[in-house]
């Protein structure tokens, strides 16, 4: 009988125990889980976006007309502005805080303008300048603030630029007008914020200074043997626009 009752209770202890050893042992065979850190947010990479805003410049347009007739204007100042769509293409490498990059972009506009004026004691002049586009190819340096980049840029720019004249001369025969167009090579400065939404999204605002030297000249033949000239000269132009660019 003594032996039933140890029996008995050896089963019971066991009953009690088992339990508790086999949670003990599951928690010890079961693998760690550890969850991994999101990679952090980097610059580095390839970008496309587009980008719209407004422009404005001027234009003096030299007219070398009727230069007998005293008090004929000798140069109209066009003053312009449109704006502008566009797309851009980049690299950046980030190194630290500090991000280098080089872009490309090309913008078309409908920058535009026309000025009169009119001498004595009669005669007059009018001038439509027009930049059908602008493109860039700059570099870029900037450094890490707050969630974005704040950065300045500069590099070598082209425009296409039209140029209207249209010259009315002492007598009713002679009103002639001319057109020409042509494209300058400049250079481009300026600064910007991007901020990124995400690895994949950011969205920007910068203004860019464009100047581009050198000078236009359109030689027009009145019916009267009279030659007009017509020159544009030194063109700058200011930019204020926001894009959104797509990282790869």
């Amino acid at each position: 009988m003594r032996n039933q009752f140890v029996f008995a209770g050896l089963l019971v202890a066991a009953t009690c125990t088992a339990p508790a050893l086999a949670a003990d042992l599951q928690r010890r065979s079961a693998p760690e889980v550890v969850e991994a850190a999101a990679p952090a947010a980097t610059w580095t990479g390839f970008y496309t976006g587009v980008n719209t805003g407004w422009a404005w410049s001027s234009f003096h347009t030299g007219v070398d007309a009727f230069p007998a007739v005293s008090g004929f204007p000798q140069f109209v100042g066009t003053s312009v502005d449109g704006a502008m769509f566009g797309t851009v293409v980049g690299y950046n490498f980030q190194r630290g805080n500090w991000v280098l990059g080089l872009e490309g972009d090309f913008v078309d506009t409908s920058i535009t303008g026309t000025q009169q004026a009119i001498g004595t004691p009669s005669g007059a002049v009018s001038a439509t300048n027009r930049i059908e586009w602008l493109a860039s190819a700059r570099g870029r340096v900037g450094v890490l603030w707050w969630e974005g980049l704040v950065y300045g840029t500069a590099g070598i720019a082209w425009q296409q630029t039209t140029h209207d004249a249209m010259v009315v001369g002492t007598t009713a025969a002679d009103i002639v007008s001319s057109s020409s167009s042509s494209t300058r090579t400049g250079f481009v400065v300026g600064a910007g914020y991007e901020w990124m939404l995400n690895q994949t999204w950011s969205v920007r605002a910068e203004y860019l200074f464009y100047d581009f030297g050198g000078t236009d000249t359109d030689a027009v033949l009145l019916p009267s043997g009279a030659t007009v000239n017509s020159t544009t000269g030194t063109n700058t132009v200011h930019t204020i626009r926001f894009g959104a660019n797509l990282r790869f």
